[in-house]
């Protein structure tokens, strides 16, 4: 198992693995993030950049999930 200890680094192996899904739509944090990270719940990380209600933050899911 890979020890992390730079969230930055693990995001970007995860991109050039593939196994990260970049959701740029605006999504709202209420339900609807909770709603996608379920169904992608065991898969590739989800990072969310486009927040509504937060602008210029993100939201990473499933870090620990794995396929």
């Amino acid at each position: 198992m890979q020890k992390i200890t730079n969230l930055e680094a693990y995001i970007e192996k995860a991109r050039q693995d593939n196994d990260l899904l970049v959701i740029d739509k605006e999504v709202d944090p209420y339900l609807e993030v909770a709603s996608i990270v379920r169904a992608t719940d065991g898969g590739p990380m989800v990072l969310f950049n486009n927040i509504k209600g937060y602008p210029n933050r993100s939201i990473i899911a499933n870090v620990f999930g794995n396929r």
